[in-house]
């Protein structure tokens, strides 16, 4: 099982974090992700977690790519609605709220100027975590269980591995981009583990040549 761990590796480097529909305080609790998951997304977004984010993530910044202005535990306030990210970061102060909405639906260069403007906003810990517990897993756990058929009922290390696909590259499975998508979405009902292992590696077709060699290196883990 250890394999189907570190393959989570390849997807906790947020390259594009789209957001989908949910806030804090209408999402259902889930189960959510296992220690190993919860750690391996830990390692890729926050540098392991509390000690590396105080020091290097707590203002907002732009992971580069089509990202847009980025903050907490990988928050993308590119994609979120305007009435999401004020439902989602509630306990910020409205001096922060009033101009953190203004990021919504700027990605790429535009994210990158947008970020530049707010790296004055400190998001602490706590309030990363909390928002991460109670909005992120949530949402992407519920887009998880539309996504891919008996979700539920796979490996919990397995789960995290989907979730952390999930993401990162949202849950569209149209266009040849998504063909490997497609194939795990065939082989979730049947928990067909090393299949969905083989089909994660593929998708490093859509990244070789094009300077991403880290990434790479973590569809290789």
């Amino acid at each position: 099982m250890r394999y189907f761990i570190f393959i989570s590796l390849i997807f906790c480097f947020s390259f594009w974090t789209p957001q989908v529909n949910g806030a804090l305080f209408d999402l259902p609790k889930v189960d959510g992700l296992s220690a190993a998951g919860r750690q391996l997304v830990y390692d890729f977004e926050v540098g392991g977690g509390e000690p590396y984010y105080n020091k290097f993530l707590q203002r907002i910044s732009w992971p580069g790519a089509a990202s847009g202005a980025t903050g907490g535990i990988g928050y993308d306030f590119a994609y979120s609605s305007p009435q999401n990210i004020r439902k989602d970061w509630v306990n910020l102060p409205d001096s922060y709220l009033n101009r953190l909405v203004t990021a919504s639906g700027k990605t790429g260069l535009s994210g990158k100027i947008k970020a530049k403007e707010l790296n004055d906003i400190l998001i602490k810990w706590k309030l990363a975590e909390e928002v991460f517990d109670n909005v992120t897993v949530a949402r992407y756990w519920q887009l998880c269980e539309r996504t891919w058929p008996g979700f539920n009922e796979l490996d919990e290390n397995v789960q995290s591995v989907l979730w952390s696909l999930t993401y990162n590259r949202g849950g569209s499975l149209a266009g040849p981009s998504r063909i490997e998508m497609r194939e795990i979405a065939r082989l979730t009902p049947k928990k067909d583990y090393k299949g969905i292992a083989i089909q994660i590696k593929k998708m490093k077709r859509l990244w070789e040549g094009k300077g991403m060699q880290g990434l790479l290196d973590r569809r290789d883990a």
